[in-house]
């Protein structure tokens, strides 16, 4: 089975991103793709501290890293990226610098508000 990391907003609507990602985790799954999701892993964070943020940040580079070795010998880009009219999150732009710097591919999906 494949990996993939997936790159998706929250904090600007906690609950309404949540959904979002519970869907595309299921259809991901549905592809024989298994999602990555920082958003399911760290959920349960009512307050985001500097310092929790920062932690959060460096475990979602590993697991990009991670997931890029996992993929090296299959045509699935290790991130999928899902941008919304409003742009990347602060937290996708970091994700999406490092990728760059790190030469991780990734997966550009533009969505609409009601995706």
């Amino acid at each position: 089975m494949k990996l993939q990391f997936v790159s998706h907003p929250y904090s600007d609507d906690p609950e309404l991103r949540k959904q979002q990602v519970d869907k595309i985790c299921k259809e991901l799954l549905g592809e024989g793709i298994l999602p990555i999701s920082p958003l399911h892993q760290f959920s349960f964070v009512d307050e985001e501290t500097p310092e929790i943020r920062d932690r959060i940040i460096s475990w979602c580079k590993m697991q990009m890293l991670n997931v890029s070795v996992y993929n090296i010998h299959n045509d699935t880009a290790p991130v999928r990226v899902y941008e919304y009219p409003c742009g990347l999150s602060d937290g996708q732009l970091e994700e999406y610098q490092f990728c760059l710097e790190d030469d991780i591919e990734m997966e550009f999906l533009k969505v609409g508000l009601d995706d």
